[in-house]
């Protein structure tokens, strides 16, 4: 049997660490046959008891950039039950940057534009 002639039509390896969804790190390899080869990354901290941050990172490596980033500032009053914030993001293909005002309740979902 040669093995030099097997290809992955895809593959991922990654590692995620998790206490909750505000405390949480994840890093990831993925190829996909000969289409793409990137790393994901995921980082959300909360700040301070009242401030969040979450970061979400596609970098392409075989085209040598990122594809698509987004930061998202959150504020937690003090009942924990809503919260609101802003986010950032960023994509290359296409060219676009966007903003977006996100308001959430505990339980039911987060909206945002």
């Amino acid at each position: 049997m040669d093995t030099s002639d097997v290809n992955f039509t895809t593959a991922a390896l990654g590692g995620e660490w998790k206490e909750t969804e505000e405390k949480r790190a994840l890093l990831e390899y993925r190829v996909s046959r000969d289409l793409a080869e990137e790393v994901h990354g995921l980082f959300a901290m909360r700040l301070h008891r009242i401030l969040g941050l979450k970061t979400n990172v596609n970098y392409s490596i075989r085209n040598e950039r990122l594809t698509e980033g987004t930061a998202a500032f959150t504020l937690y009053p003090r009942s924990d039950c809503w919260s609101v914030g802003l986010e950032a993001g960023r994509k290359t293909k296409p060219d676009e940057t966007s903003y977006k005002l996100l308001f959430s309740l505990k339980g039911i979902g987060t909206i945002g534009n």
